[in-house]
């Protein structure tokens, strides 16, 4: 099987590496509540879905749960700007007011509140559950592996995207858009598709975007 290329780091041996952490993280509960819980109604963030980022370690508090349902009900149209299927390979940074610029307003909606305890790690836990096509779950794991090719990026897309320090959507973006990692996906996915265990077959489903966060966080 070919190798996947994360962060710029070759995995020789992706399927095994996405069954292990399927059938051992957690025992399987992660990825069984965490990911294959459903989407749910696109455009409400229910409690009990807040709750579910607990099994990806996310230590969102009872407070902070309901925080993350309150600011959700109230933000009006922007849940319905980003689309239920939207993938990240179609936000293109250098694209003004395309999908990276409404995947960016959503995010910042809820980062720029300034609530004690949420950052980074915990909101792109819950968006992804909600657009799991689109966000990365930039926990400070992944943040750290992809932190140099995020900086050389957000070089790359200076005069889209003026003084940025880091871009981790794109550099993620650009491994999921690698021709490469396109195909051997496709490999990873036959093979876990002919599993014996039914969590594997199952996961088989998950988007390009979680199953190279998997690479990346088991490297």
């Amino acid at each position: 099987m070919a190798p996947i290329i994360v962060a710029g780091v070759p995995e020789p041996d992706p399927a095994k590496r996405i069954i292990d952490y399927v059938t051992t993280r957690g025992t399987g509960e992660t990825v069984r509540a965490y990911d294959l819980g459903g989407q749910g109604d696109a455009f409400i963030l229910t409690a009990e879905e807040v709750t579910r980022t607990t099994k990806m370690n996310s230590r969102i508090s009872e407070s902070e749960r309901d925080w993350f349902v309150r600011r959700a009900a109230a933000c009006g149209p922007l849940w319905r700007t980003v689309p239920p299927d939207a993938r990240l390979a179609d936000a293109d940074p250098s694209v003004r007011g395309g999908l990276y610029d409404d995947m960016l307003a959503l995010f910042d909606y809820f980062d720029s509140a300034g609530e004690p305890g949420i950052g980074y790690g915990k909101i792109s836990k819950v968006l992804h559950l909600k657009r799991p096509n689109l966000y990365p779950i930039l926990d400070s794991k992944l943040r750290d592996a992809y932190r140099e090719a995020a900086a050389a990026a957000a070089d790359r897309y200076q005069q889209h995207r003026p003084g940025v320090r880091w871009s981790f959507w794109t550099t993620v973006r650009d491994d999921v858009l690698n021709p490469a990692n396109v195909e051997a996906l496709k490999a990873v996915r036959t093979k876990m598709h002919a599993h014996e265990n039914e969590l594997v077959r199952r996961a088989a489903g998950l988007s390009d975007v979680r199953l190279l966060d998997i690479l990346a966080w088991r490297r």
